[in-house]
């Protein structure tokens, strides 16, 4: 991505949070309006979770290029590694 200005970056922050559902519209489906923003072990793989919640990831354009990043640490690595091998597996040239 190009950006015109050097500094532009600083103004976007990535939050992860812990869904809580009433800060979301309650008359649209809960599962429709988060589904953009799991955070996923890559584009295709299992949701992180901590404490058995899945994490949902922001970006917020910070104007004022203060904000930090606030990160929450998964604990299924179990899980994704199991995922990362299982792929791994499908992707292998094999001979035939």
């Amino acid at each position: 991505m190009h950006f015109q200005n050097p500094r532009s970056f600083h103004l976007l922050a990535i939050q992860d949070y812990i869904p809580i559902q009433q800060h979301f519209d309650s008359s649209l489906p809960y599962e429709e309006q988060i589904d953009g923003y799991i955070k996923r072990a890559g584009s295709e793989g299992p949701a992180l979770m901590s404490g058995g919640e899945r994490i949902l990831r922001f970006t917020i354009w910070d104007q004022s290029g203060s904000d930090t990043d606030l990160t929450v640490t998964h604990d299924n690595s179990e899980e994704i590694k199991a995922y990362n091998a299982a792929s791994a597996d499908k992707s292998a040239d094999l001979p035939k």
